[in-house]
């Protein structure tokens, strides 16, 4: 569940455009696989993939052996899709598109979970739209946005150690 205080992210200065891309991208710090991370522009697609996959080295790692899962947190993943949906939803927030997102962030920020976690609600959500549908359910944009205003209740139930 939460693991520490709120975090000003509306309130810490700045334009809002620029409170919402430090959410989606962590400012770029130190060496990945031999680059300067902070030579890295984040509003490059190519280039915030790479700033994601710093923020997660065990997939990194993962992926580089050829591993299709592995076990974090007592729980199988695919680090691929992974760091997919982490890219997906950084691109939303980017592109602040659908607004509803960071509209979603923020009142989890303000409900004290921490920038990872949010990050993954709102992956999860936008994974749950859409298996829905490939299982021909078809929700569309309306679908999403629904299981967006549904967090953090719909993402606790099915993550209770979360």
């Amino acid at each position: 569940m939460r693991e520490g205080g709120k975090r000003p992210i509306r309130n810490g200065g700045g334009s809002s455009d620029e409170m919402r891309r430090a959410f989606a991208v962590q400012t770029p710090q130190g060496t990945f696989d031999g680059l300067d991370l902070a030579l890295l522009d984040p509003a490059d697609d190519d280039d915030r993939a790479l700033l994601i996959r710093a923020e997660h080295p065990e997939l990194a790692q993962a992926i580089e052996r050829g591993d299709q899962e592995i076990v974090v947190d007592d729980q199988a993943i695919d680090p691929t899709l992974h760091l997919t949906i982490h890219e997906i939803v950084a691109k939303q927030l980017w592109d602040d598109d659908p607004p509803e997102v960071w509209q979603t962030a923020n009142r989890l920020l303000e409900a004290g979970y921490e920038r990872h976690e949010i990050l993954h609600m709102l992956g999860w959500a936008f994974a749950t739209n859409v298996r829905a549908a490939f299982e021909e359910n078809d929700p569309g944009d309306s679908g999403y946005v629904r299981a967006l205003a549904l967090l953090p209740t719909t993402w606790e139930q099915q993550h209770p150690s979360a």
